[in-house]
């Protein structure tokens, strides 16, 4: 919980961790079981032991540099997406009290469950779904749900640990449950309702999994429980739908340039021992 959150009524604790956890590794980390890894995945299956942990670091390490980079490969109509993203959460600003009003509305002890057990995906169970998947690939030697994995945690890392923090400090938009305009906002300050970061690092973690598993009820599966996040932050009135619409778009867009690097990618690294010293030699 950020420091800046309204505390939890009384009667609103969470479910038992373990089984939220148990139902995030059932549901998400399945895909990987008796899926067919691509040529390049099994080839990082074959390695061993320390090779395995040294190629599954490379991965992490050269995917976030790949998606943190991005934006000096983009051309002049990639880069037209930000002011018409801009554009677009002014526009949805529109939609912040009503659907406060909404949420506010319609609670129950039913939605209080549900949103009690859906909104840590956006947080510590994510981080237990990309751990499940990365074991998983252990496990069953599968590279492909390995390099997923460490895809999606470079995902988290840009997405949910420098974008959307950086914009949440640099906006400054009071939380709904402060009872200010919506459109309050206070630049450089501890106020970070602008955007969601418990929808981003949903988002980030899902369309990395979805981008990389072709099949629908995966893709429809990893989107519905990231949107649930959101709607959770909105239900719990700590973000107002503009704020939950764009952490949704930049989670989405951080992850599928992760998800892009891993379908795409030629990187492999092997130690070595030379005449010089020792170390890792990296081929792209």
């Amino acid at each position: 919980m950020n420091g800046s959150d309204r505390p939890r009524p009384a009667g609103s604790a969470r479910p038992p961790r373990a089984l939220a956890c148990a139902f995030a590794l059932t549901v998400l980390a399945t895909p990987a079981m008796g899926a067919q890894p691509p040529v390049s995945d099994r080839a990082v299956a074959g390695a061993d032991g320390g090779n395995a942990l040294v190629e599954d670091l490379s991965v992490l390490a050269h995917a976030a540099l790949h998606v943190a980079t991005a934006p000096a490969r983009w051309e002049a109509d990639t880069w037209l997406t930000v002011p018409t993203a801009a554009v677009a959460a002014l526009g949805l600003s529109a939609l912040d009290q009503p659907g406060r009003d909404f949420m506010r509305r319609n609670r129950s002890d039913v939605t209080d469950g549900v949103t009690a057990v859906v909104e840590p995906f956006g947080a510590d169970y994510s981080f237990a779904v990309v751990a499940g998947l990365y074991l998983t690939g252990v496990v069953r030697r599968d590279g492909k749900a390995r390099s997923v994995a460490m895809e999606a945690l470079a995902s988290s890392l840009i997405a949910g640990g420098l974008v959307t923090p950086t914009l949440q400090y640099v906006t400054g938009r009071y939380r709904p449950w402060r009872g200010e305009d919506p459109h309050t906002w206070d630049p450089f300050s501890r106020n970070i309702s602008f955007p969601s970061g418990h929808t981003t690092q949903a988002f980030a973690v899902a369309s990395v999994i979805a981008a990389r598993y072709d099949r629908t009820w995966v893709k429809v599966s990893a989107y519905a429980l990231a949107s649930a996040v959101g709607l959770s932050r909105m239900y719990h009135d700590a973000h107002y739908f503009s704020d939950v619409a764009t952490a949704a778009f930049i989670g989405t867009v951080v992850g599928n340039a992760a998800a892009r690097y891993g379908r795409a990618r030629g990187v492999s690294v092997a130690p070595f021992v030379g005449g010089h010293g020792a170390g890792l030699a990296v081929r792209f």
